[in-house]
């Protein structure tokens, strides 16, 4: 997205590509670095947590029983959410450590799936909250991750992000 004009009668936005498209409303639901919610002038509020979330697909020796777990430790919370019968997907809050991740890894669920092995490289993304400071500018509004970002392991995000479209449903 290249421009954002509006006044009473609606919004006109200009993409990347030169194409232009007008609306009575824009919704900014974006992501977390939302362009439109920049373009509009809704400041946020950033509070690091100088953590990092890991993320990788691990397998196991043992079944995962199509079960979602997430241990909570002194580093940070983990969970694990099966993808196939031995193939999880991780979410890890931890310090990047290359040489004992698998061994942390089995210990910290207990070895309850037997050994677990990276299936994957591991991506990391900074932690954070982010909280827009008002969610409607004009005819732009806020919603999801554009609007709040929360720890992704408190499990509210998507709620969030529900939520949001439930209002504005409504509100429609």
């Amino acid at each position: 997205m290249d421009a954002l004009e509006q006044d009473d009668d609606g919004v006109r936005l200009r993409l990347d590509d030169g194409r232009r498209l007008e609306a009575a409303l824009a919704v900014a639901a974006d992501g977390a670095e939302s362009t439109l919610r920049q373009l509009a002038g809704i400041e946020v509020e950033k509070h690091d947590y100088h953590q990092r979330g890991v993320v990788a697909y691990v397998d196991s020796d043992l079944p995962n029983q199509a079960t979602a777990w997430q241990r909570f430790l002194p580093g940070g919370p983990l969970a694990l959410l099966p993808v196939a019968e031995r193939r999880s997907s991780i979410v890890w809050t931890l310090p990047e450590d290359e040489d004992a991740f698998n061994r942390e890894l089995t210990r910290a669920f207990a070895a309850r799936l037997g050994e677990l092995r990276l299936a994957s490289p591991r991506a990391a993304f900074p932690l954070r909250r982010q909280l827009a400071r008002h969610y409607v500018a004009g005819r732009v509004l806020a919603l999801g991750d554009a609007a709040h970002v929360v720890h992704p392991l408190a499990g509210q995000g998507v709620n969030l992000g529900l939520r949001d479209v439930a209002a504005l449903q409504q509100w429609l």
